[in-house]
């Protein structure tokens, strides 16, 4: 005679414990890969963010592309005559003159990334 491996009552407390700790188990891993998926998508937007910030400071500076209104001072791009601060994170803002009455800015932030856009002098 085979007994089945519940009874009536329902299952054994050594039972309901394993079954306890494997449902744990499965809940820490689905609560570390979580984790993990957010602090990388927080990376990547940290990100994003520089990079869009970055094209904006050019595109102002594409607007206004005279090198003595736009000094860097410590990690910070100035502007105009009062040196109000623009923007922060900034390493340095070259502005190196191409042919046909065109410069190329070149932007390179605290990090090391550079970004590049060409403009017209006035």
């Amino acid at each position: 005679m085979v007994r089945a491996a519940t009874s009536a009552r329902g299952m054994t407390l050594v039972e309901l414990l394993a079954g306890l700790l494997v449902a744990s188990l499965v809940a820490s891993a689905v609560t570390v890969s979580l984790s993990i998926d957010r602090h990388a998508h927080v990376r990547y937007m940290h990100g994003r963010r520089a990079d869009d910030a970055a094209w904006l400071i050019l595109a102002a500076v594409a607007n206004d592309p005279v090198e003595a209104n736009w000094p860097v001072a410590g990690h910070t791009l100035r502007h105009g005559k009062s040196r109000q601060p623009f923007a922060d994170g900034v390493r340095s803002l070259r502005f190196l003159p191409e042919e046909g009455g065109l410069v190329e800015l070149r932007l390179t932030l605290a990090d090391g990334r550079t970004f590049s856009r060409v403009a017209r002098m006035p």
